[in-house]
């Protein structure tokens, strides 16, 4: 059964590429459990919000 992960992350206004660049960093890394599927960042509505979509293939 695949599981999947929803992060939200609240950001200080104007770090947006600096965090865009740590969690691209974090996902290259052999350790980083788990499947990127996506990263989004809000322009609309509530601001200063990142979201982090990832999926594993089992529980373990």
């Amino acid at each position: 059964m695949k599981l999947y992960q929803l992060i939200n992350i609240t950001i200080k206004m104007g770090t947006t590429a600096a965090v865009a660049q740590g969690i691209q960093h974090y996902y290259q890394d052999q350790a980083a459990q788990g499947k990127l599927l996506g990263v989004f960042f809000s322009d609309i509505g509530k601001l200063n919000q990142v979201v982090v979509l990832r999926s594993y293939a089992s529980q373990q």
